[in-house]
């Protein structure tokens, strides 16, 4: 009964005249670097002072979303680097897509980091394959750091065709944007790490992904990946490819090799998934 409004701050991104696509506010703010830091649906990366809602800063990373039927943003990650002493992109903001881009920007000012991937951003498209359309395959939840490590998963637009992007999930330098290690989620079978960055190859297709938030436990070097299903979601096309579908899968947080899984749903034509 005794709350009283502090403050207010708008986004500005509001959904267009006749848009088909949801639009949804669903940001968790993060305070960092005495700052609280949040993404708007269509991606924009506001920097605001946590006592007065004033405005630091703001990137717009103008995504593509042609194709997305939901757009969203859940989070943003903050990484501060241990060897450094200060300095431009010594505080990073990570800020994934709708289109499938993974930004680093300058904590400070939120001017992209150079140094990381191509003048601050890394295109999570590489090595998927053919994608219709950009918004078809993107970001939505805020990446997961480990050390040095940004992990990401990835949304895969449901119901759109059986064959789309796998759900790889990759594990980026936080300096550099090269890929530490990538983990398709592909059945045993079809060996999880048969495919590395840069050799030309593309990871399998229409595997399970992983949209939702992942939570680490440093200790053990595991990371917990929630699942969804293989594509289509309502048609479980070949045999054993759910294996770490609708699942909760631990990796180990420094080569992205599976520990072990443990499947809620088998052949989940329910599109439950496993979000939390």
């Amino acid at each position: 009964a005794n709350l009283e409004l502090a403050w207010t701050y708008r986004t500005g991104d509001l959904s267009a005249p006749n848009e088909k696509a949801l639009l949804a506010f669903e940001a968790t703010p993060i305070l960092a670097n005495n700052t609280l830091y949040l993404c708007s649906p269509r991606n924009r990366i506001a920097a605001l002072d946590p006592v007065t809602g004033k405005e630091k800063w703001m990137r717009d990373l103008k995504p593509d979303i042609n194709g997305a039927t939901v757009i969203t943003c859940r989070g943003v990650s903050y990484w501060k680097d241990s060897t450094a002493t200060g300095g431009v992109c010594s505080q990073r903001i990570f800020a994934g897509t709708i289109d499938g881009k993974m930004w680093a920007l300058d904590a400070d000012t939120g001017k992209p980091c150079e140094d990381f991937g191509s003048r601050g951003r890394v295109d999570l498209h590489d090595n998927l394959g053919f994608i219709a359309k950009p918004g078809l395959y993107g970001v939505s939840s805020a990446p997961t750091i480990v050390g040095d490590k940004v992990i990401t998963g990835s949304k895969i637009i449901d119901f759109h065709n059986v064959d789309m992007p796998g759900g790889v999930v990759r594990a980026l330098d936080a300096r550099t944007g090269k890929v530490v290690w990538a983990f398709t989620a592909a059945p045993p079978d079809l060996p999880p790490s048969d495919t590395k960055e840069g050799d030309g190859k593309t990871y399998p297709r229409s595997a399970p992904n992983v949209w939702a938030p992942m939570s680490v436990d440093a200790q053990r070097k595991l990371i917990f990946l929630p699942t969804g299903t293989p594509q289509i979601d309502a048609v479980i096309g070949k045999d054993n490819w759910d294996y770490y579908g609708s699942a909760v899968v631990a990796l180990n947080t420094d080569t992205g090799e599976p520990v072990w899984r443990y499947q809620f749903v088998r052949k989940d034509i329910w599109d439950y998934d496993t979000p939390a």
